[in-house]
């Protein structure tokens, strides 16, 4: 997909900034995500997805070269990038001795671990992370949106996570999915059950 017929797909400008992107990703994927729009909609947000990331991405040089045949877009497992830290989970929110950045970065990792970061503001201490969970009794995950906000203290980096269904139904509870994050900082296998 290119970055024309992505922004086709999400209905902007093809010059629209990653703002507008997301804003547009969010309301569609909202409306269309199986979960809310039932089975028939697994192509529909798989599309949508798709548009995103292209958009998301940086732009091709001029001359990009042969375009790759479409299908679905597989990342490979990522690796941690760097040593884990001491992240302790504390209800909704995280406790991080280390310097702003290298929290920042951590839950940065963490969340490509846990998801997909849709969101980031380094000036903000701000990610988002698009992942899926499974409560249980659900037949199926549902996705979620976690978004982090990084606070400092005296003597630690305090991490305050909210997280809302992309379903409009009632969120998960927050403290399994603050345990997931705090286990994936510390490189550890993050489990995403509410």
């Amino acid at each position: 997909m290119d970055r024309a017929e992505a922004a086709r797909l999400l209905g902007i400008a093809p010059d629209a900034g990653p703002d507008e992107a997301r804003r547009a990703f969010r309301t569609l994927i909202r409306r269309h995500h199986p979960d809310r729009a039932g089975a028939g909609a697994e192509a529909t947000s798989a599309r949508l997805i798709e548009a995103h990331r292209t958009l998301r991405a940086p732009p091709p040089p001029d001359d990009p070269g042969p375009t790759p045949p479409p299908g679905p877009v597989r990342r490979a497992p990522r690796p941690n990038a760097s040593p884990p830290v001491d992240a302790r989970a504390d209800g909704d929110a995280l406790v991080v001795r280390a310097e702003p950045e290298v929290v920042l970065a951590r839950v940065v990792e963490a969340g490509h671990r846990l998801g997909e970061v849709t969101y980031l503001d380094r000036a903000s201490g701000l990610v988002e992370v698009l992942l899926q969970v499974q409560d249980e009794g659900d037949d199926h995950p549902t996705a979620v949106s976690l978004v982090a906000s990084l606070q400092g203290r005296a003597e630690a980096v305090e991490v305050f996570c909210t997280v809302e269904r992309l379903d409009g139904h009632a969120a998960p509870p927050v403290a399994p999915l603050v345990a997931a994050l705090a286990s994936a900082m510390r490189g550890g296998d993050p489990v995403t059950r509410g």
